[in-house]
């Protein structure tokens, strides 16, 4: 039998309590047959490369579409995200309220949980509370589905992601297959994305988001030649196309 080994991230790598898993596994890691990553740019690619893992080989995240016709809407912002601190909502807010932008709609899309003990949540309820002074109205959606995600960013004219920790996030594979464009923080391998699809802008910080966001809204032309291509690129990063390279792969063995 052959062992396959298809991580996503190792977001607990340097957490304290998973110190004696991660030891462990870098003597075992060796043994493993096939490792199967999103991304070379991450930590549990360079975890394998640094304890010496062979076969180490790259498919990336995908998303699926349907044909349907844009109806963006100028006015209409979107950030899709759990409300934790390592997801950064906090800076795509604080990018907004930084920036010109006034009279628009900004939706958050993300997962109904116990907020009453999240000091996070509440922050983030202050953020979008002073974003009514420059007429940005910010409304909460909670449970929604993958398929009601596609028609709402088809709707949507930039998606804000401002997350601190991630791998390979599904999100914007999924703006871009939409056709929607996305403004990025650097986290996992977001740059890759960005590069992928053609549909993305990355930043490092706050007020670069600032400015980005600012530009998109001052230049149409840059905005409708980002969800262009993120519409021409989508079927390099099929699920169908990905799948395929997953059995092929372990066929190969």
């Amino acid at each position: 039998s052959k062992i396959i080994f298809a991580p996503c991230g190792f977001s607990r790598l340097n957490n304290v309590f998973y110190k004696n898993y991660f030891r462990k596994l870098s003597k075992k890691i060796k043994k493993f047959d096939l490792l199967i990553f999103h991304s070379k740019y991450y930590q549990d690619y360079k975890f394998a490369s640094a304890n010496k893992a062979k076969k180490l080989k790259i498919i990336s995240n995908g998303a699926n579409f349907k044909k349907e016709k844009l109806l963006v809407n100028k006015k209409k912002i979107t950030i899709i995200s759990e409300i934790k601190y390592n997801k950064g909502i906090d800076r795509s807010l604080l990018s907004l309220l930084m920036s010109n932008l006034k009279n628009k709609q900004l939706d958050i899309y993300s997962q109904k949980t116990n907020y009453f003990f999240n000091f996070y949540y509440f922050y983030i309820l202050l953020l979008s509370f002073l974003l009514k002074f420059k007429k940005i109205n910010c409304k909460f959606h909670y449970n929604i589905t993958g398929e009601s995600l596609e028609k709402i960013r088809k709707r949507t004219y930039v998606l804000l992601f401002g997350s601190r920790l991630e791998c390979s996030p599904l999100t914007l594979f999924e703006s871009a297959s939409s056709g929607c464009p996305f403004i990025t923080f650097n986290s996992g391998n977001s740059y890759e994305i960005s590069k992928l699809t053609g549909c993305g802008i990355n930043v490092k910080s706050i007020s670069e988001m600032t400015k980005k966001i600012n530009l998109i809204y001052s230049n149409p032309d840059l905005r409708n030649r980002l969800s262009k291509n993120g519409i021409k690129n989508r079927s390099k990063f099929l699920w169908s196309k990905i799948s395929d390279n997953y059995f092929k792969l372990i066929k190969s063995l």
